[in-house]
């Protein structure tokens, strides 16, 4: 009976253990730049050049369309974009630009980006036939450590029976902001991950 139960023991710890343990991570550097970001095994970094041939023939016009705006707007900062796709999922995209910009967040800043936000959404749906655009989760963290905005807004399309996710993050370290726009089909997003990232001055 003694030995039933160390055996039970010993196999029940195991599982709690096993359940417990850290996901693999991978480090990666930003193009030409001394940030480090880590993230699960599973994301790979893409090449900029190729995205849209990637994307255009696995994803839906609405899809499609909001992953290149996204590309587009950052592309207009930087031409060392960071983009990195999860391949777990069909559609989980995760792209970085850092720019050499550095405000420090507050609430007044907060409340303008989420209203400007708004704003543009508000023209897509206007210029849209049956999307729908609703914000989830917008917050401002503010620590010793960490300045970060997250505006995260749900899409749903009517005419294609589709819903994605949207999260845009802005995070000020030393004299670096990184911004980061995330596409996934899935309501969990980076944010762990993004609020680990590392400059090295």
């Amino acid at each position: 009976m003694k030995k039933q139960l160390f055996c039970i023991t010993a196999i029940l710890i195991t599982l709690i253990t096993s359940s417990c343990s850290t996901k693999k991570l991978e480090s990666y550097q930003f193009t030409n730049e001394q940030i480090t970001i880590s993230l699960p095994k599973n994301f790979v970094r893409l090449d900029a050049e190729k995205i849209s041939h990637l994307v255009n023939d696995k994803l839906d016009e609405t899809r499609y369309n909001m992953l290149i705006g996204s590309f587009n707007d950052l592309l207009r900062g930087d031409q060392t974009l960071d983009i990195f796709q999860n391949t777990n999922n069909e559609f989980h995209y995760l792209l970085l630009l850092n720019t050499s910009n550095a405000p420090v967040f507050n609430t007044d800043i907060f409340n303008q980006l989420k209203s400007a936000q708004n704003h543009q959404y508000g023209l897509l749906m206007e210029g849209s036939d049956g999307l729908s655009i609703t914000e989830i989760d917008s917050k401002l963290k503010l620590t010793d450590t960490i300045n970060m905005v997250k505006m995260k807004h749900r899409f749903k399309s009517n005419s294609e029976e589709n819903t994605f996710y949207k999260t845009v993050t802005l995070q000020t370290q030393w004299n670096r902001t990184i911004i980061s726009h995330e596409l996934t089909n899935s309501e969990m997003d980076s944010e762990e991950y993004l609020l680990k990232i590392k400059v090295n001055e």
